[in-house]
């Protein structure tokens, strides 16, 4: 089954593209990404790979199965009853660029599987869509450290200390 959300970016297509395939970035701008980290140090391409974690997921690891600079990338992981495959592709729309998100879920129970599952994962595709179009569009250009970005969900147990007691100080 073929689940797939696109939206436009009001930014050219190689900056939306340098963006996409940052991958290291992704837990700044993609609500639906904790954890993202490049396992090899190799230019973009086939065969690269990377540990994503997302919410109520365990860690995967997923690796670049075909790709056309500039344009789109396709990459894979397995799960127990599944297989996904995921493709990230740019295309340049007016004065900006349609990004297009597609997961597609390939394996013997993937069809009973998806009945379950395709809307939560159109609903991930399309926050992730949002995230990089506000991160593009609006925080890009000051691409600033974890520690003080604003789109940072989680915080430390000691900075939480560190706030309270900052607040109860008056």
């Amino acid at each position: 089954m073929l689940i797939k959300h696109s939206t436009f970016i009001a930014c050219p297509i190689q900056e939306v593209w340098e963006e996409t395939t940052d991958i290291d970035s992704w837990p700044y701008w993609a609500p639906t990404v904790q954890t993202a980290r490049r396992l090899d140090k190799l230019s973009f391409g086939i065969g690269s790979q990377a540990s994503i974690k997302q919410p109520m997921q365990s860690r995967k690891v997923w690796t670049v199965t075909e790709i056309e600079d500039g344009r789109y990338f396709v990459w894979e992981t397995s799960g127990k009853a599944f297989r996904l495959q995921a493709t990230h592709k740019v295309a340049s729309q007016g004065s900006g660029t349609k990004c297009t998100l597609k997961v597609q879920l390939i394996g013997p129970v993937a069809l009973i599987s998806a009945v379950c599952l395709a809307p939560l994962i159109w609903l991930a595709l399309m926050q992730e869509n949002r995230g990089l179009k506000r991160w593009c569009e609006t925080v890009r250009t000051a691409k600033p450290n974890p520690e003080s970005h604003t789109l940072t969900r989680f915080s430390t147990a000691e900075q939480q200390i560190s706030d309270s007691v900052k607040l109860n100080k008056g």
